[in-house]
């Protein structure tokens, strides 16, 4: 079954208008347990399904031109993934992990993501400290892929050939014993403990997910030392060597990081920063 966080009940724009020889919808959303869009110009809107089955985790593709969501699948699976046109017209039904897959790993789903026009995320929590992304073709309803993670620490790169995530720590790991790692594609896994950032030593603990620069070439994280609670940023470079670069003095706790095109900037209240690419530190510009 699924959690039932989510079932969504709020009414949201999904899907501005396409081009004249697309079909075309101005929106899409939940209502109840059903989806209905809206034309452009019209007053009415139009209702797509009539299963009464709850739906929920409602998502447009990246094209714009179809959306996913996950409907209950009363315990036959996890939940069905459904991708569906403006008008209406079934694109594919995916029965996620039914129980004759025997497919351990999350309880639920969670999320569910567009990270190219032909795949989706499916996420969910595998238990209370760790949660698992799994990616699956909408041509084939496989899953081609799939990640265990310390958290919901995980990001698609903007085109989605790439991932950057925290990696799994065991549950019951004592606080003093976990070494978290930040990977990047396939580094991490149960037989790959502590190949990637930072390795054994030292402890680091991610305060948050990573995020991607805007042409994909490098994700960024906040990490604090264990011992000493010194925060840094850390640069992971697709194919190149990890940069630690030290957070200003002045920036401590509550943290906010963003890029701007191969920059990246560091808010502290009405302070900022900025890291040019190619320089060693942060300089003050606010």
């Amino acid at each position: 079954m699924m959690k039932a966080v989510v079932v969504v009940f709020l009414t949201v724009s999904l899907l501005p208008a396409l081009a004249a020889d697309d079909q075309v919808a101005e929106s899409v959303f939940l209502k109840g347990s059903e989806i209905y869009s809206t034309k452009p110009g019209a007053t009415e809107a139009r209702q797509l399904t009539t299963d009464g089955l709850k739906k929920g985790l409602l998502v447009p593709s990246k094209d714009r031109r179809r959306f996913a969501f996950v409907r209950d699948a009363k315990g036959s699976s996890l939940g069905d993934l459904v991708v569906m046109q403006p008008d209406g017209t079934t694109v594919r039904e995916i029965r996620f992990r039914p129980p004759e897959a025997h497919v351990s790993g999350m309880r639920f789903i969670e999320g569910l993501e567009w990270i190219s026009d032909q795949r989706l995320v499916v996420s969910g929590s595998v238990n209370p400290s760790t949660g698992e992304y799994v990616l699956v073709d909408i041509g084939t309803g496989k899953e081609v892929g799939g990640y265990l993670t310390d958290g919901f620490a995980w990001a698609a790169s903007p085109d989605g050939s790439h991932a950057a995530y925290v990696g799994y720590v065991p549950h019951f790991t004592p606080e003093e014993k976990r070494r978290p790692q930040f990977c990047l594609d396939s580094e991490c896994g149960f037989d790959k403990p502590f190949e990637r950032y930072p390795g054994p030593t030292p402890h680091l603990e991610f305060t948050g997910p990573p995020v991607w620069s805007p042409d994909g070439r490098a994700a960024a994280i906040v990490a604090e030392n264990y011992d000493t609670k010194a925060e840094s940023v850390i640069v992971r470079q697709v194919g190149g060597k990890p940069l630690t670069f030290a957070v200003p003095a002045g920036a401590d706790g509550g943290v906010r990081f963003s890029w701007e095109g191969k920059n990246l900037i560091i808010r502290a209240g009405n302070k900022e920063w900025q890291l040019e690419s190619g320089a060693s530190e942060f300089t003050r510009t606010k």
